[in-house]
Order: structure tokens, then sequence, then C-alpha cells
């Protein structure tokens, strides 16, 4: 009887790790790049019990920027 192979096998586990983290990366750069070109769009949707929703959208948008 032949073995049959299942799943994708750790190399290509280790291209699929690789590519998601090439998109995550992408993302939260743009996320964090559009957070300080256009902070007014996300200001909107800060709950109102949060103080300086512009100075907390710029921060939230340099802290994507370095986990990117």
């Amino acid at each position: 009887m032949a073995k049959v192979r299942t799943g994708i096998g750790a190399w290509g586990q280790a291209q699929w790790r690789g590519a998601l983290r090439i998109a995550l990366t992408a993302l939260y750069g743009l996320a964090g790049a559009l957070h300080l070109a256009a902070p007014y769009g996300f200001t909107p949707i800060v709950p109102d019990f949060v103080p300086l929703p512009y100075l907390v959208v710029m921060a939230t948008g340099l802290c994507e920027l370095a986990g990117a």
C-alpha cells in the first residue's frame, strides 16, 4: 500500500510563513503610514473616553511602523 502524504510539509510551511510575514509587514507598514498621513480619517472611530484622539492616532501609527 502506498503511503499517502498529507499536509504541505516543512518546506511548504516555511514558504507560507515567509509569505505571510511579508504580507503582515506590508499591512502594518501601510496602516502606520496611513495613520500618520491622514490621522483625521481615524479619529472618528476613537472612543469618546480616549483623551487627545489625534495624538493617540499618531502614536498608534508610530507603533505600527515600529512593529512592521
